[in-house]
């Protein structure tokens, strides 16, 4: 019966996970899919538990290929251990963290034996999946897909394309004529839905990452010292690499405004750069040991394992891509082979009565719990397979009781970070709808209570302070009160005060991040002359951000002006001038730098650069700004 359950638990979420995304939450997609894997992993554990203090018999399989998955969760460990700065973060991370391989891990371990039933719900899944991509192919307009971004779907449905053709390939003996025709049916349409959504990458198959040359120029400087190189610059931490790697030519690019990346173009790339050396040669030995496994069984997976090697060499890590990675060659390797067409269920009277028999077969040991040990020489469990009687040591009865009691644990503080999502996306809608700010402010202030080891709750709660902050002492200048009520003052200062203590909550979460520091520095920006030593906090701060993206001219513009304000031309001078080093195609950098030459008396030099403001500006796109240059040359002229 427990066998039953857990596989129609075990079939249901698999099919789900493809088609889940729920709007409640900032990432639709991911996020939500990451929470449902969660939420089966644990269910499954709780009736495994439930199973064990009914029947009061622990069954586990004793296999050297059944630590390999945890060797590799091990080496992740250890890189959020030693060198992630924000290791909550971390561990949560829907992409490539602790939790994400820790729960595929467990769900793979089900998956055994229940193959054929899994991949009919995997087939049904892409199936749909293609017809979502149909019609909005044929609709022509904005792609959308379930499973999130296009590079995920290409990738699910070529596995699926391929698992199916094994199908039909492995079972064209068979006599089951409509199955057969089914099968062929159902692969060619999940084909039309992988040509779509080929076609949909085709025009810029990766718009939100880095040319492929930058990803192995991150992946480099890892080498440069030995911890890095053997633990890697930490899970959740691959912004902070990208910003020391980029480049003069990076700042030509389409992509000179966004300052860094979360993700390597490449999965393998990326496992190596955030984990190092350990992460990288646990997860080969992973994937090598269980590939072989797999081919063993069927020579024919040797094409799904190919497809793989170029997956994870060409795509991103993704929630989709390691599904896959565990779902198939971990459970399929541990059990029977995927692609055959009879299923374990079928065969649970047998294994049940086997189980029945085997318990005159005791495995000798010479301690003194030789009795608690039996090995099942019949039916499902074989001889690798071991059992413990909880009836002959009822001490062992707190092992379900531990289990149970981490389960809840486990349960607990998963529903405060998926409730912490749910507050700020509302916050984010609240805002987007332009209602009260006293909700915008609640919501985030529940979220950031709920879990206050995410960065982006805490960068965004800051500036949502600073806003209230604004708003507020705008109204002066909006209203015909010469001055604001004590209850007002009282409330600016308690918002710049908390706008600057989750400004320095995000730097503690992760000092590394460069954007961090650039909200602090915007922070502190809006407060000089309202707060004291607000503007040595904005300049230092702009300083640690430009150590540690020093090729952003952002950063030195922000600066630049910050000095400007001051009246200190020199120092000002000295900023634009790197900013226009790092990007001479950008107009905004040269007009500061000309009204600062202006300012110094360096008048010929201005108007240089005032003629080079007006050359970079489009005639139809930037035509007012194009207009005001012009104004404002001819009167730099005059003073010539």
């Amino acid at each position: 019966m427990f066998n039953k359950i857990k596989s129609i638990l075990l079939t249901f979420i698999i099919f789900l996970f493809p088609l889940f995304f729920l709007p409640i939450t900032q990432d639709y997609f991911s996020t939500n899919k990451l929470y449902l894997l969660s939420s089966g992993a644990i269910l499954l554990l709780l009736i495994s538990t439930i199973e064990i203090l009914l029947t009061k018999k622990i069954v586990f399989h004793k296999q050297v290929k059944d630590i390999f998955p945890f060797i590799f969760a091990v080496a992740v460990f250890s890189s959020i251990i030693i060198t992630s700065p924000n290791r909550v973060q971390a561990i949560l991370n829907p992409n490539f963290g602790l939790w994400q391989i820790l729960t595929l891990s467990f769900i793979s371990i089900y998956f055994r034996e229940r193959g054929q039933k899994v991949i009919t719900a995997l087939s049904l899944s892409s199936l749909l999946l293609s017809a979502i991509a149909i019609f909005f192919f044929f609709r022509q307009s904005n792609f959308f897909s379930p499973l999130g971004r296009r590079t995920d779907l290409a990738v699910f449905l070529g596995f699926t394309l391929i698992f199916q053709l094994m199908q039909i390939l492995t079972n064209m003996d068979s006599s089951a004529t409509i199955a057969k025709l089914l099968s062929k049916i159902t692969f060619a349409l999940t084909l039309a839905g992988f040509i779509i959504s080929v076609n949909f990458l085709l025009p810029k198959p990766f718009p939100d990452l880095p040319p492929l040359s930058y990803s192995w120029k991150a992946t480099k400087e890892i080498f440069k010292t030995p911890q890095s190189a053997i633990f890697g610059i930490g899970v959740d931490n691959y912004a902070s690499i990208f910003t020391k790697i980029k480049d003069a030519v990076y700042n030509q690019s389409n992509f000179w405004q966004i300052s860094s990346f979360n993700l390597n173009r490449s999965t393998i790339l990326h496992i190596l750069t955030e984990s190092g050396l350990f992460g990288l040669i646990s997860f080969f030995l992973l994937f090598l040991f269980f590939a072989t496994e797999l081919v063993k069984k069927n020579k024919l997976m040797i094409i799904l394992i190919v497809y793989l090697t170029f997956v994870f060499f060409i795509f991103p890590p993704s929630l989709t891509l390691f599904f896959i990675f565990y779902l198939i060659l971990l459970g399929g390797a541990s059990g029977r082979d995927p692609t055959s067409a009879q299923d374990s269920d079928s065969r649970e009277y047998r294994n049940n009565e086997a189980e029945q028999y085997s318990e005159r077969y005791y495995i000798r040991s010479k301690s003194k719990s030789e009795h608690l040990w039996e090995g099942n020489l019949r039916g499902n469990l074989t001889k690798s397979d071991y059992k413990i009687d909880l009836k002959r040591s009822p001490i062992l009865f707190l092992i379900p009781l531990c289990i149970f009691i981490l389960l809840v644990i486990t349960s607990y503080f998963l529903g405060r970070t998926y409730l912490a999502e749910y507050y700020f996306k509302k916050s984010l809608d609240a805002l987007a709808k332009k209602q009260n700010i006293k909700t915008v402010y609640d919501n985030q202030r529940l979220a950031v209570l709920s879990n206050p080891y995410i960065e982006r709750f805490r960068v965004t709660f800051s500036q949502t302070n600073l806003l209230i902050a604004n708003n507020i002492a705008s109204r002066r200048n909006t209203s015909k009160v010469n001055e604001l009520s004590k209850q007002d003052r009282q409330t600016i200062t308690q918002a710049m005060q908390a706008a600057i203590e989750e400004a320095k909550a995000a730097i503690k979460l992760n000092d590394q991040k460069a954007t961090n520091w650039e909200n602090l520095a915007l922070v502190y920006r809006n407060l000089i002359g309202t707060a004291q030593g607000a503007d040595a906090w904005t300049i230092s701060s702009y300083q640690r951000a430009i150590l540690l993206d020093p090729q952003n001219p952002t950063y030195r513009l922000n600066l630049g002006g910050v000095y400007f304000a001051q009246g200190k031309f020199a120092e000002a001078k000295r900023f634009f001038e790197q900013a226009v080093i790092l990007k001479p195609d950008w107009p905004n950098a040269h007009y500061n730098l000309a009204w600062t030459l202006y300012q110094k008396n360096d008048i010929k030099r201005a108007v240089l650069e005032m003629e080079t403001v007006i050359k970079l500006l489009n005639s139809k796109k930037d035509a007012a700004d194009l207009e005001k240059a012009q104004k404002e040359l001819e009167e730099f002229k005059t003073k010539l």
